[in-house]
């Protein structure tokens, strides 16, 4: 287990470091592929300010190119014992998976929860969150061990406390949101099961529009729905329960393919 995985997570601009430019990766962030290059959720930023986050599609799905992608990563529950205490300046933690755990429901890989954020603390009031950096492997219900991002600050005196790990939002990317799912970017190519690529987040990005997409008067918000299609806010609002992504820079065609300003992460 390293505190880094094998692959670099630092910003990545295209000319900011040395590219391996084999196979599809000369293209920058429109690459697709099989081969992992970066940590999900690496950053990529361009001259003119936009932004990419670097993701791995879901088993079995696609994504489409110019729709937003989700977050269906779900939530890993843990159960802190007696052994697995919360000590101040610790780096390092120890959970116990349960049933559910990891991307394959059952156990995980070495490093597999990179990305991913520990919170402990709930049961008395004094919640911490770290980053997980790295964690050992291990099946259902034995320990695996965590490297965090910086040490925790407070001591917890009950160690069974609640404690839940969410798994690294960008490492298991869906093509429909099934309303219950968080957009974390728009696919700018078409890709296929596991494969890596890069999703935008922020920037000038056209997207496929769905119904009104801001050729209504005064309605320049826009909102992903289900599909990942975006519409305006003469037809669906925050009220109404569906994320805002930004706002429309031009409703192109009839708004069926709007250039959309991107405002979901920087």
């Amino acid at each position: 287990m390293s505190s880094t995985d094998n692959y670099p997570y630092n910003p990545i601009p295209w000319h900011g470091c040395p590219n391996d430019l084999t196979g599809d990766n000369q293209l920058g962030p429109y690459t697709r592929e099989l081969t992992q290059r970066y940590v999900c959720g690496t950053r990529f930023t361009t001259w003119d300010g936009k932004v990419f986050r670097y993701g791995r599609t879901k088993t079995g799905v696609t994504t489409k190119s110019s729709q937003g992608v989700f977050n269906n990563s779900g939530v890993v529950n843990m159960a802190l014992t007696g052994t697995h205490p919360v000590v101040a300046g610790d780096r390092t933690h120890v959970i116990t998976l349960d049933a559910d755990s990891g991307f394959a429901s059952g156990g995980v890989a070495e490093n597999e929860l990179i990305g991913g954020i520990i919170t402990v603390g709930h049961a008395e009031g004094n919640e911490q969150s770290r980053t997980i950096m790295g964690n050992t492997v291990s099946a259902v219900s034995l320990p695996t061990t965590l490297i965090l991002d910086y040490p925790w600050d407070t001591t917890l005196t009950d160690t069974t406390a609640w404690t839940e790990v969410t798994l690294n939002a960008y490492n298991h990317l869906y093509y429909a949101s099934a309303d219950v799912c968080a957009c974390v970017g728009v696919a700018v190519r078409n890709t296929t099961s596991l494969q890596y690529a890069w999703n935008q987040s922020y920037g000038p990005v056209y997207m496929t529009g769905t119904g009104s997409s801001g050729n209504a008067i005064y309605q320049r918000d826009c909102y992903v729905v289900g599909d990942g299609s975006v519409r305006d806010g003469s037809e669906v609002t925050i009220e109404s329960g569906y994320q805002r992504i930004g706002y429309i820079l031009d409703e192109g065609d009839s708004g069926t393919m709007p250039m959309v300003m991107l405002q979901i992460s920087i």
